[in-house]
């Protein structure tokens, strides 16, 4: 039986640096043409290029609209100015804003932190100053909702953090660190509804996850392994020592263990001759055993005239849950039986959830998912990376 090692990194220092504030791009895949930031809760300030200020109590609104490569500002109806950037800062730790995306009905979401709004290419730009424990919590709850296995919790709130910390270049380019999107965790707002999860993030507070050489790891998880995680190669082409595939049993009464699609023969050999792959348009040449693919052992390509078609690349093309799948023939279809949802690397979400629903405490559940890993504190790890 492969054992598990996991150790708390433990390393004197003469000082705390300062907390972590991560700049979150908002709302990039929506479509809007305006946007009204209401105070919620304690006070603002509206900052503007010039240096000047407006003070903002709770119920006030800021409504800003583009133009061209500048933003027309408003204050509860009544004409600011127009500007290249604003900002919108809270001196307190509670601050918060309720944002309505317009002329998008029912779209209301409330932040923390501060904010920073300007016009690029005639459409407004919205970037988020957060906390980091605070986008942790926030991560947490658009991630699992209101959950309350608080050992589940922690596990949840150190791999976010971890994964946070590990791709605050992902979108330099893009003038912020992180997006909202699962493209690097979902973030949906303010953590306001499961309560449980400010005493996970106390609890955890800065730790991250390491290697045996004390870099961040690649804190990959997903929603429902199927039963077996897979190893990092079979998704991202490269071995990582510690994302190895695993036997899990916890997650097979998962919702997403198990998914059934289909799709046309007539559709799936048109895919295939997409891909290079030419199969026999006489339908009587076609045999229902060139279409059957049985995978036990979570294999990564299908075989066809001694051609590999990865089922990366399958799950990718049909939108499908998971790359864990078999295949049959159903008479003008191909039915698609899978398990799990995600790309099974790492932690499994729902196997997690049962491994806490059965007493199992936060640093054995991370234990059984990654292999040689170690809890750390995030300031240590940044130490040892100055040069």
């Amino acid at each position: 039986m492969r054992r598990y090692f996991l150790v708390i990194l433990f390393i004197t220092v003469s000082f705390r640096l300062g907390a972590e504030v991560f700049k979150v791009g908002l709302f990039r895949g929506e479509q809007f043409l305006s946007v009204e930031f209401i105070v919620a809760e304690s006070n603002y300030s509206l900052i503007l290029p010039n240096g000047k200020s407006v003070s903002l109590t709770i119920g006030d609104y800021i409504s800003v609209t583009p133009t061209g490569q500048t933003i027309k500002v408003k204050k509860n109806g009544k004409s600011v100015g127009a500007y290249t950037k604003i900002r919108l800062v809270t001196a307190l730790a509670d601050g918060s804003m309720r944002i309505k995306l317009i002329p998008k009905e029912n779209a209301v979401y409330t932040y923390g932190g501060h904010f920073e709004v300007f016009s690029f290419k005639e459409k407004l730009k919205i970037n988020n100053i957060i906390e980091q424990e605070s986008y942790v919590a926030s991560v947490v709850e658009s991630e699992i909702g209101n959950n309350a296995q608080s050992e589940f919790l922690k596990v949840q709130s150190v791999l976010c953090r971890t994964y946070a910390l590990n791709h605050l270049t992902r979108h330099a380019e893009d003038g912020f660190e992180l997006c909202d999107q699962v493209h690097c965790q979902a973030y949906k707002g303010k953590s306001r509804f499961n309560n449980l999860i400010k005493a996970a993030i106390d609890s955890t507070r800065n730790l991250v996850l390491v290697d045996n050489k004390n870099k961040l790891i690649v804190a990959a998880y997903h929603s429902n392994c199927g039963g077996r995680t897979t190893s990092a190669d079979q998704v991202w082409s490269k071995p990582i020592e510690y994302l190895q595939p695993v036997a899990d049993t916890f997650c097979l009464d998962g919702n997403h263990a198990s998914w059934i699609a289909s799709i046309s023969v007539k559709d799936w050999k048109s895919y295939l001759k997409s891909k290079g792959i030419i199969i026999a348009t006489n339908d009587s040449l076609i045999s229902d055993t060139l279409f059957n693919f049985i995978n036990e052992d979570r294999a990564n390509s299908i075989m066809y005239n001694n051609q590999l078609l990865p089922v990366k690349d399958i799950r990718s093309d049909w939108k499908l849950k998971s790359t864990w799948f078999t295949m049959h023939v159903a008479n003008d279809s191909i039915e698609f039986h899978g398990r799990g949802f995600g790309h099974g690397v790492g932690l499994c979400q729902e196997g997690a959830m049962k491994r806490a629903e059965a007493g199992l405490e936060f640093h054995s559940i991370i234990n059984f998912y990654f292999k040689d890993v170690k809890l750390a504190d995030a300031d240590a790890i940044k130490l040892y990376e100055m040069k």
